[in-house]
């Protein structure tokens, strides 16, 4: 089938791009129906997968991967299968953008806004200048619909990135037929909802999801060097955590809270996927047994040593800004918002993390391989200072090299392909 072909219109994009079935009927939302057995199951630790160059044919003749069909599985999409490697892709969610451009994709990005902006622009790459204007800071919905079905017609891309549920649940103008238009007429959908366990179906890990799309991508050398990365990093933090009765205790509390008013909601460790792998990769412990919402009395009654503000250190225009062409944590402004309130607040005041100034800004909350990696060394300098060095607040991403729990260099060129 030549892209010819799909170019004159004499076939849709699903004629070009083929997948399996599990958007008819509903099926794309309900959950895989496919092999149930096929999809991704929770391991301590990420799984290589096989980078065979070729594939030969019933004829014995060699074909390169990229010519040849190959199928994904994952849920809750089911089973996708491709013709050829997608080379364009579109994404709203930033921790899966984050895994697409851990596997070198940088180039068939089409840009939206991206909470993780800052963290790739800290380890050298340029996203800038992809964006209209240059301008990823100013550039928000007034600029284009970049979450509705029109926008995905404009750009046309190869592979939408998307999980449906959540448009359904929180974006309005999509409706479920419209996702079985989209299959049809412009691109596969491949995505799963990788942040917290909120959905009705077996949702996968970070790095599950992350070995899933080196599949689609053909990546799967990226995707290997990448979990050593991850590895070497889980090795050395197990080494040197204290004992376990010697850890402090941590309140995680949603960015949804406002010390000024007096309403916190801190968010669980266990179970709740990416938000929190960090913690519970560090074997924090959360000083709240039942995670809810709570005030200053019941923050005080939990009394934590130390406490985190969830996603303080996104990208969304709130704490992070540009200056001069590069993004700052404007700490200044996170003092303002969140640590004055509670010193100022007679109940608040009496909290250990508040009385020993341990307030620190949390790292994106959506994260994927790249972010996790940096918010994992910012966690363990804001909780173990003494074993992993103090956190500079003023330059969150630039540890000591002797705190480093990653090689910078190394995790560069695993996405530009020099390695």
């Amino acid at each position: 089938m030549s892209d010819e072909n799909c170019s004159k219109g004499k076939l849709t994009r699903r004629d070009c791009v083929k997948y399996g079935g599990t958007v008819i009927g509903g099926g794309l939302l309900a959950g895989c129906t496919g092999n149930q057995n096929s999809g991704p199951v929770e391991t301590g630790t990420p799984t290589a997968v096989n980078n065979s160059a070729s594939t030969e044919t019933d004829e014995g003749t060699a074909h390169s991967e990229a010519d040849v069909p190959y199928t994904v599985t994952m849920e809750p999409v089911g089973e996708v299968t491709f013709e050829k490697v997608p080379t364009t892709w579109l994404s709203t969610d930033s921790d899966l953008t984050d895994i697409a451009f851990c596997l070198g994709q940088i180039d068939g990005w089409i840009p939206t806004p991206m909470r993780s902006f800052n963290y790739f622009e800290h380890l050298g790459m340029d996203l800038r200048s992809r964006y209209p204007n240059s301008d990823p800071y100013t550039w928000k919905e007034g600029e284009a619909d970049y979450d509705g079905k029109e926008y995905v017609y404009e750009v046309e891309p190869d592979l939408l990135m998307f999980f449906p549920e959540r448009r359904l649940k929180y974006n309005k103008a999509w409706k479920e037929s419209d996702y079985e238009e989209i299959t049809e007429n412009v691109a596969p959908i491949f995505g799963a909802n990788i942040y917290r366990n909120s959905m009705n179906y077996d949702q996968p890990s970070i790095y599950e999801a992350f070995e899933k799309f080196a599949r689609v991508f053909k990546e799967e050398a990226r995707y290997e060097a990448f979990v050593e990365v991850h590895d070497q990093m889980i090795q050395t933090v197990k080494s040197k955590l204290p004992p376990e009765g010697e850890r402090p205790t941590i309140a995680y509390l949603s960015d949804a809270s406002d010390p000024h008013r007096g309403k916190f909601y801190p968010v669980g460790f266990d179970g709740e996927l990416g938000q929190s792998k960090h913690f519970r990769d560090l074997e924090a412990v959360n000083a709240f047994e039942n995670p809810e919402q709570t005030d200053y009395e019941g923050l005080l009654s939990a009394d934590p040593d130390v406490i985190i503000i969830q996603g303080a250190l996104e990208y969304t225009g709130n704490l992070v800004s540009d200056e001069n062409g590069e993004s700052v944590f404007n700490h200044s402004q996170f003092l303002e918002n969140y640590v004055r309130p509670m010193e100022d607040d007679p109940i608040g005041q009496k909290v250990t993390a508040v009385q020993e100034g341990k307030i620190g800004p949390g790292g994106v909350s959506r994260q994927g391989p790249l972010t996790n990696l940096y918010n994992t060394e910012i966690l363990a300098q804001q909780v173990y200072p003494r074993q992993f060095g103090e956190f500079d607040p003023e330059n969150p991403f630039d540890s000591a090299e002797e705190h480093r729990l990653f090689d910078r260099e190394r995790v560069r060129d695993i996405i530009t392909g020099d390695f």
